[in-house]
């Protein structure tokens, strides 16, 4: 799945909404082959997690190794402050892809916001 970055002006609105886990989402997520937007991404641009994480959960059904899948999901519940469930994701992602770095670099997020200042390393 790749997705579209959201223009700098929403970005900063975001933040301002305390939406900074969401506003990652979107620095971090690669660019788009097409220009219409994934029912994932509607979702999340409408500040619809949960059901984003529902589309993503759904998926995850069908390809439970995806790494990119894992990832999403973690950042999503990451987002909802659902610590345990996003290092369950992202170490599961980061193991099945160790080239891939958003996986460690949002469990680092994950652990910082846990105050686990040292596992963040």
């Amino acid at each position: 799945m790749s997705l579209t970055l959201n223009p700098l002006s929403s970005l900063f609105k975001n933040i301002e909404r305390g939406g900074i886990a969401l506003c990652l989402f979107f620095l971090t997520a690669g660019s788009s082959q097409a220009n219409e937007p994934s029912d994932i991404e509607q979702h999340i641009a409408k500040g619809e997690i949960y059901a984003a994480l529902e589309k993503v959960q759904h998926q995850l059904e069908e390809q439970p190794h995806q790494a990119d899948l894992l990832i999403e999901a973690g950042k999503l519940n990451l987002s909802l402050s659902n610590f345990k469930k996003a290092l369950t994701r992202l170490n599961h992602a980061a193991k099945i892809a160790p080239g891939n770095f958003n996986a460690p670099y949002h469990s680092g997020i994950a652990y910082l916001k846990q105050g686990h200042y040292t596992l963040a390393e």
